[in-house]
Order: C-alpha cells, then sequence, then structure tokens
C-alpha cells in the first residue's frame, strides 16, 4: 500500500467508530432481553435490553435500539436510545441519531450533532468533548432542527 492509500484509509477512520470490527455477539433486531451482561468481546444490539452491563470490550448500540439500564465497558458507540447512565472506560461515541437519558462519563467523548443527552458529562480533565457533524449518511437519523422537549445535542434548551 502506498502512502496515499494509507492516508486516505486512515482519514476515512478518524473516529473511533471507524475501527470497531464486526461484533461476533449480536442481539438481534425484534430480540427483547432482561438480565445482566458481563465479561469480555464485543457486542452489538440491535433490538432491546433490559438491565445493566460491564463488558471488557465494545459495546455498540445501533440506531433503533434500545437500553434501560447501566452500561459501563471499554468502548461504547451510541447509536440508538439509552435510559441509564452511560460509562466508558476509553473512547464514547454519540451518533446522531443517539437519545441518552442519563449520565455520560469517559476519558473521551464525541458527540455528532442531532445526538441528544440529557444528564451530566464527565471527562479526563485534559479531554475536551468533542462535536461533530455527521457527514454519513444515517438511518433512523432525526431531521435536522428535531428536538424532543426543546433540548439541544448539548444537552441544554435550545
Amino acid at each position: 500500500m502506498n502512502f496515499r492509500d494509507w492516508f486516505l484509509a486512515k482519514r476515512r477512520q478518524r473516529r473511533f467508530s471507524d475501527q470497531i470490527p464486526l461484533c461476533a455477539n449480536i442481539l438481534g433486531d425484534g430480540v427483547q432481553l432482561r438480565g445482566t451482561l458481563t465479561g469480555s468481546g464485543d457486542y452489538r444490539v440491535n433490538g432491546r435490553f433490559e438491565g445493566d452491563a460491564d463488558i471488557e470490550g465494545t459495546v455498540v448500540l445501533q440506531p433503533g435500539a434500545h437500553w434501560k439500564g447501566d452500561i459501563a465497558a471499554d468502548n461504547i458507540v451510541i447509536g440508538g436510545e439509552v435510559h441509564g447512565n452511560v460509562t466508558a472506560r476509553n473512547n464514547l461515541e454519540l451518533t446522531a441519531s443517539a437519545r441518552i437519558h442519563g449520565d455520560l462519563a469517559s476519558p473521551t467523548i464525541a458527540i455528532a450533532e442531532g445526538a441528544l443527552y440529557q444528564g451530566q458529562v464527565r471527562t479526563a480533565k485534559r479531554s475536551p468533548v468533542r462535536h461533530f457533524q455527521e457527514r454519513r449518511g444515517i438511518e433512523h437519523a432525526p431531521p435536522p432542527g428535531s428536538a424532543p422537549n426543546g433540548t439541544n445535542s448539548k444537552g441544554g434548551r435550545g
């Protein structure tokens, strides 16, 4: 691979979610699960989960997925809806379709324009929250300018 191809490949993978391999553990569409999820590995959630999780690995909540409970993992990407606290030990990314009702904590947090959260945000002292504009097509993304309950992507009143 020449330098140009390497650079372009890296440029397309600027965000953490671009670097996630295919997940071996999938909670599929239409599946509802209740309980506690612990262990290691990467998990992709397309359905509904009710309970808490503590994962040594990555949790990806797809657009349209729902989670009721707290999530703790090394890396977390949220595209669906969470009613609970989200704690990532390394990286946390909220896509434009993310809806969070709870606190966020991670050393590194990236929030797409259009993502909504209600709660407090905690990062490492020297790591600012990064806001970005989603430039890729996202299923289930809300129309620009829409926000439930009058909140904006920073969790405040707009």
